[in-house]
């Protein structure tokens, strides 16, 4: 895993400059004008530190995400216990990292277009965990899509969930500090 992110990292130091003007990008196509200048303004300054700070400690978000995938996975695969579920993500996380590093250095290295590499890196990502889950839990066909399905359906609550977490933390944090967040 050590390797694996090691290798990421590089990625992600070399790549850090068209991944934030991808994110950029889209923070602009996704934030609506609220008709407020500064609101608009500071949603997109705070937009932008959220990934800065998911870029710079992606590892750190990789360490923090294998539990959470480990206890959907928990749920959904009952025939391991937490602690097996977590190595064999490590595992499949480090195999994920090596892989998605080689297709950024490549597309680095022919000028292809960052989103063309989210693109590629998604498609991947989605066959290789499920090739991962139907070998290791030994699965058919559609047993797997189902699977995949109901993955990605959960890690859509989990982080609808830790969405409204962070929501309410930032309206305590507008309440308690609101010299941080003014808007006038």
């Amino acid at each position: 895993m050590i390797i694996s992110l090691t290798l990421y990292g590089l990625y992600i130091y070399f790549a850090k400059e068209d991944m934030m003007e991808f994110l950029t990008y889209m923070n602009e196509k996704t934030v609506t004008n609220t008709g407020n200048a500064k609101a608009d303004a500071a949603t997109k300054e705070f937009l932008k530190k959220v990934n800065n700070f998911s870029i710079n400690y992606m590892n750190l978000i990789t360490f923090i995400s294998i539990p959470v995938f480990a206890v959907i996975n928990l749920i959904l695969f009952r025939k391991r216990n937490f602690i097996e579920h977590n190595i064999a993500l490590v595992y499949a996380h480090a195999q994920y990292y090596i892989i998605t590093a080689l297709i950024g250095f490549l597309a680095l290295f022919t000028s292809i277009p960052y989103q063309h590499v989210t693109t590629i890196t998604l498609i991947f990502t989605i066959i290789y965990f499920m090739y991962f889950y139907k070998r290791l839990f030994e699965l058919s066909f559609w047993k797997i899509i189902l699977k995949t399905i109901l993955f990605w359906l959960l890690l859509g609550v989990a982080y609808f969930i830790l969405g409204i977490m962070a929501f309410i933390v930032g309206i305590l944090f507008t309440k308690f500090f609101p010299s941080i967040f003014s808007f006038n």
